[in-house]
């Protein structure tokens, strides 16, 4: 207000110059300047006003959306709190539609896991991408487009000239058809192979001086590149199995859990836990599966119907009586967190399954790809459909376990079960 009332008398000093004296151009062209200069100056602080008026509805603006979000989350907590205050109105007709639901949704969840841990361990699912594993790892096998063993004949051919040359191939060929190399799994074998293989070639150099120490050399390093890639697959098959041992092993352990904690409940509700002559090999999981042919949903529901009607009378169920009468029922109960946990390490493993089978897929690519850049391959084109060909199958194999688990179903049942009454 100070700035517009001093430009006020700006003006009123200019304009009573101007009516004092008739200015010069020069003095109106400065007068019209300063004019020019003092509006403009006037204009940015009114832009400058509005910009932060703008700035101070938008801070507002985000304030009250704060408080609509606030006001939100306290309706949702109020609404939790109510729902929370009825759940612990427990009454006997409560508590007995709670443990029924858990026992009826706990023998039908540990049915589906002793069917999904019976599908784990059979691995039936990786057969063809483990053939592959095995197939890159035959020193013999040329998918590739070259293999170990025609490598090792083809640099002694071409690099090692002796008279006993004849020989030296056939001592070489009965190491390279040793019968270890059919079932090699691990990074030994092979380097002992490339080791026996130079050793049977040295001999014969001692022997014979037309084996120049320049043609050993070469032998020598071009063998090395050859063992070290075989050596690398043998090690990423070699860790991939026992990953896979160490996987079953856990499996095992899980369905000797379900096993234990299913009896445990038929021996509480006085069940039988025989089942009919098993052969003499039978799992554990051949064992589950008689169990649930006789211990299932259907008879755990027929069981309760039985306590209902043994409980009723002409006003209804009396749910205390049927409670006090049974109290297997209470104890059983006690234990759906049990079934929870149960559920949560069988989740673990299975994500941990396809997490190792995606590792070895990654560390088979990079390895296969060794085979085009250390140009060890004589056809680029071989070892990128040997690379496409085992993305496949572990992509095909991987969908096939999604679709024999069903995780989606596993986690629907068990979101059924209450363990909010964990002293019910």
């Amino acid at each position: 207000m100070k700035k517009i009332i001093g430009f006020i008398f700006c003006l009123m000093a200019i304009a009573s110059s101007i009516m004092a004296q008739d200015p010069t151009p020069q003095q109106l062209a400065q007068q019209i300047k300063l004019l020019t200069d003092m509006r403009r100056a006037d204009s940015l602080r009114i832009l400058s006003l509005i910009d932060s008026l703008k700035q101070r509805g938008q801070a507002i603006n985000g304030i009250q959306k704060r408080l609509d979000d606030h006001e939100l989350d306290l309706q949702k907590a109020d609404a939790g709190i109510k729902q929370f205050g009825k759940r612990l109105e427990v009454t006997d007709e409560n508590r007995y539609r709670v443990i029924k639901s858990n026992l009826v949704y706990s023998v039908e969840l540990f049915e589906m896991l002793n069917e999904r841990l019976n599908t784990l361990d059979a691995l039936n699912q990786l057969e063809s991408y483990q053939q592959i594993l095995v197939d890159l790892n035959n020193p013999a096998n040329e998918s590739m487009g070259f293999s170990y063993n025609k490598k090792v004949i083809d640099l002694i051919s071409n690099n090692i000239q002796t008279k006993k040359k004849s020989r030296l191939m056939e001592l070489t060929q009965m190491v390279l058809d040793n019968p270890i190399l059919k079932g090699v799994t691990s990074l030994t074998p092979i380097l002992s192979v490339g080791n026996s293989v130079f050793s049977v070639i040295s001999s014969f150099a001692a022997q014979d001086d037309r084996i120049s120490s320049s043609s050993l050399q070469t032998v020598k390093n071009e063998l090395d590149r050859y063992t070290i890639y075989y050596g690398k697959l043998n090690e990423a098959n070699a860790t991939f199995q026992r990953n896979l041992a160490n996987y079953r092993i856990n499996v095992s352990n899980l369905h000797n859990k379900v096993k234990d904690f299913t009896v445990k409940n038929l021996q509480e509700g006085g069940y039988s836990t025989t089942v009919a002559k098993q052969a003499p090999n039978s799992t554990v999981g051949d064992y589950l599966s008689g169990l649930f042919q006789i211990y299932n949903r259907e008879a755990v529901e027929k069981y309760f119907t039985n306590l209902e009607n043994t409980n009723r009378d002409s006003k209804g169920i009396k749910y205390e009586a049927l409670l006090k009468s049974n109290t297997q029922l209470i104890n059983m109960n006690k234990r759906t967190q049990e079934v929870m946990d149960i559920y949560k390490e069988f989740e673990t493993i299975y994500r941990q399954y396809i997490a190792m089978i995606e590792k070895n897929n990654e560390v088979m690519q990079e390895i296969l790809n060794l085979a085009i850049t250390e140009k060890l391959s004589d056809s680029a084109s071989k070892v990128t459909e040997q690379i496409n060909r085992l993305k496949t199958e572990k992509q095909k194999g991987i969908s096939s376990i999604e679709r024999a688990i069903n995780i989606e179903k596993l986690k629907n049942t068990v979101e059924r079960l209450d363990s909010f009454f964990p002293a019910l």
